[in-house]
């Protein structure tokens, strides 16, 4: 594939992304993965669709709400379930909006009422799986998008049905939908949507390269983060401070590592909601493992913090063999030396390792000591 090639892909992604995104808060639907190359020409070509007339739009399928995700309420979409089966695309015709936002809200009541912001309260994350990988939105990006579609801010006190009513009739096609979001609008929105999903080369251990290349775009948001609370943001509420960091990757065109902005800085107060109550390291931890998940969600956790949480697995069991009372000495430090060699194991499957410098010391006085960390 070529660099061209790739470009395009990210872009159809994107765009796709972006009509599911703004299907599940409000309104839209998936656009097709490519451009569609049969049929007559433009001008004897028939009328588009209404999305009320779309068997896959009508089946929701692609779509679903979770209420039990340790997250919270989590609108789920199955973006390879509905990419390339919209043709050349559809008019959203507002039955077809409603439907699926009542879909998204999941009771009978009436939606049009609705604020922006109740909506966004009750359901403010959307995890869009596609290619094996899964990426969750946060409401901070879900609301720039309305943002950007109602042309106006403050769109949390808009009801449901003034921004329906704005969409309604658009035509929704692999390039956007025109006037609402171009691929310009959809690249400073949510910039690369999605890229370890695409598979650009053959590698013996594609898992590993999509984990390092995720963690690079980590590492560089994190560092952003940092760096805009030294340059004047330090007080700042985290909305300024993703705003304000947003328009540095922008600027930058990081746009690949627009995506984990949201879910970094969720991870900043979820980490802080955890430490309440927690007490022992042991429980810290588990605090910690949560809190990963309701930000990000279970498979980029695993990519991202899979080293970390490696180490903290290890961590949790050598704190349980130091305060088994029932172990000898020997049979501690036997089963410490077994759980070090299976962490070295796992970390060598992803590509890293880990090393004991006190290994070569009298083993059960290390256990009961409790020291020994991992590096």
């Amino acid at each position: 594939m070529t660099r061209e090639m790739v470009t395009r892909a990210f872009g159809w992604k994107s765009m796709a992304v972006a009509g599911v995104l703004l299907v599940t808060i409000v309104a839209g639907a998936p656009a097709a993965r490519q451009r569609p190359n049969d049929g007559p020409a433009d001008g004897a070509r028939a009328p588009m669709p209404n999305a009320s007339d779309s068997r896959l739009l009508r089946s929701h399928d692609w779509l679903r709400t979770v209420r039990d995700d340790p997250g919270g309420p989590t609108v789920e979409v199955r973006l390879d379930d509905v990419l390339g089966g919209l043709g050349r695309g559809v008019v959203l015709d507002r039955p077809a909006l409603g439907r699926v936002v009542q879909e998204v809200v999941g009771s009978d009541e009436a939606v049009d009422g609705l604020r922006v912001g109740e909506l966004l309260d009750r359901v403010p994350r959307v995890r869009v799986s596609s290619q094996g990988l899964s990426m969750v939105i946060g409401r901070r990006t879900l609301t720039q998008i309305v943002q950007h579609v109602a042309g106006r801010g403050g769109v949390d006190d808009m009801t449901v049905g003034e921004v329906l009513d704005g969409v309604a009739g658009a035509q929704l096609t692999h390039d956007g939908m025109a006037g609402l979001l171009d691929q310009d609008a959809t690249t400073s929105l949510l910039g690369a949507i999605l890229p370890g999903a695409q598979r650009v080369d053959h590698s013996r251990d594609a898992q590993a390269r999509r984990r390092q290349a995720l963690q690079r775009l980590y590492g560089r948001v994190v560092d952003l983060v940092r760096q805009v609370r030294r340059e004047g943001f330090a007080d700042a509420d985290r909305n300024a401070v993703y705003e304000e960091a947003h328009k540095r990757l922008l600027a930058e065109r990081q746009l690949a590592a627009i995506p984990l902005l949201d879910g970094h800085l969720r991870l900043e107060e979820e980490l802080a909601a955890a430490q309440v109550g927690t007490s022992s390291r042991a429980e810290r931890i588990a605090s910690r493992w949560e809190a990963r998940r309701k930000a990000f969600g279970a498979q980029v956790v695993e990519m991202l913090f899979s080293r970390d949480e490696a180490m903290e697995r290890y961590e949790v069991d050598r704190l349980a063999l130091a305060a088994d009372l029932s172990l000898s000495d020997e049979d501690r430090a036997r089963k410490l030396g077994e759980r070090r060699q299976a962490l070295k194991v796992e970390l060598a499957a992803q590509g890293s390792y880990v090393s004991f410098p006190d290994e070569a010391r009298d083993a059960p006085d290390l256990a009961a000591a409790g020291e020994g960390r991992p590096r």
